[in-house]
């Protein structure tokens, strides 16, 4: 991510391993579909297309693929702060981010929107569901070397 832009890369290509990359630069890996356990490593915020986000990171614990990042992206109302690892944001009051939020911590009490405790979200387990991209928003196919996995579902294990 270039220090001066607070756009989010979606778009690189790992010239590493191409699993273990690195997701805020832009390196998304590519992996089987399916469902993996993974904990929430960290979140980072910025905008795409004029939209607010704020990204979780996972790390897959289990099998073949342990140590491989993989994204999920939410949608906010607007960034708090600069956008950057760990930035801080707004949710949107009925929003997705809210609804997994929630659903993997269902007895935290209603907090405010501009207030969501993140870390709460890296004590514990998940299962994770990885789709695969294979389509660009004009709904035009990916070549090959370009699609990437992430995150489609969260749930508690």
């Amino acid at each position: 991510m270039n220090k001066t832009s607070n756009i989010i890369n979606l778009h690189g290509y790992s010239t590493t391993n191409g699993l273990n990359s690195n997701i805020q630069g832009g390196e998304l890996p590519l992996i089987p579909c399916g469902k993996y356990e993974a904990v929430m490593k960290t979140w980072f915020t910025g905008t795409l297309f004029k939209q607010p986000k704020v990204v979780l990171i996972y790390t897959i614990t289990d099998g073949e693929y342990f140590g491989v990042d993989i994204a999920k992206y939410y949608n906010v109302k607007r960034l708090k702060s600069k956008a950057g690892k760990k930035g801080k944001f707004i949710a949107k009051p009925r929003g997705d981010f809210l609804k997994d939020f929630y659903k993997l911590l269902p007895d935290l009490p209603r907090i405010r929107p501009d207030q969501i405790p993140i870390t709460k979200l890296q004590s514990q387990p998940f299962e994770i569901t990885v789709g695969k991209v294979t389509n660009d928003y004009k709904q035009q196919e990916y070549a090959k070397q370009l699609q990437y996995s992430l995150v489609r579902e969260v749930n508690i294990l």
